[in-house]
């Protein structure tokens, strides 16, 4: 076994040690809102990307209802002109691997993921190749106490972090920057 892939198994080990330890205690999840919840605007002066590009904007709508989160984000890549729409709903620490979908038509993605709460301010999101199990990576969204602002980590499997992405609550109706809009 490679030493990035022994990490990587450290790593989910790690992930799936806190799941058994939150699923256990499934009672300890908030009895109000997850602050999760809301709508999330990328601020890019307070991001770094240490590989590829910055998207040109992307904005994160997050629900939560019976322990199950839907996440949808609108984003556009660096070097695109198209937005891009993908997502998934995923029970916190289950076990059961949902889709990463795009809900481009004809643009799949090989996705699939797990997600974990650790506590109101942690979650973890694991994810492997659909179509080989292949381990993907693991991000990190750890929410400011103020609850207005999280980051996003995203640790490869061979252990480098390739982002770091600050998200700013915003208010609906939150849409992409004008100059992305398309022309009427």
């Amino acid at each position: 076994m490679s030493r990035s892939r022994a990490s990587f198994c450290l790593a989910v080990g790690f992930v799936v040690f806190l799941l058994a330890g939150a699923a256990s205690d499934a009672a300890a999840q908030p009895g109000g809102e997850d602050p999760f919840v809301g709508t999330w605007v990328l601020n890019p002066a307070l991001s770094w990307q240490f590989r590829g590009e910055q998207n040109k904007y992307e904005i994160i709508r997050i629900s939560v209802e019976d322990g199950v989160q839907t996440y949808r984000v609108q984003s556009m890549g660096a070097r695109s002109n198209v937005d891009s729409q993908s997502g998934y709903s995923s029970k916190y620490n289950d076990d059961e691997w949902v889709h990463y979908q795009n809900y481009i038509p004809g643009n799949f993605r090989d996705q699939e993921l797990l997600t974990i709460w650790v506590d109101d301010r942690t979650h973890y999101r694991i994810a492997r190749t659909r179509s080989t199990g292949e381990a993907r990576y693991i991000l990190m969204r750890r929410m400011e106490e103020d609850l207005q602002t999280y980051s996003a980590t995203l640790l490869t499997v061979d252990g480098e972090i390739t982002l770091i992405r600050v998200f700013e609550r915003c208010e609906e109706p939150c849409e992409p920057p004008e100059e992305y809009l398309p022309r009427q």
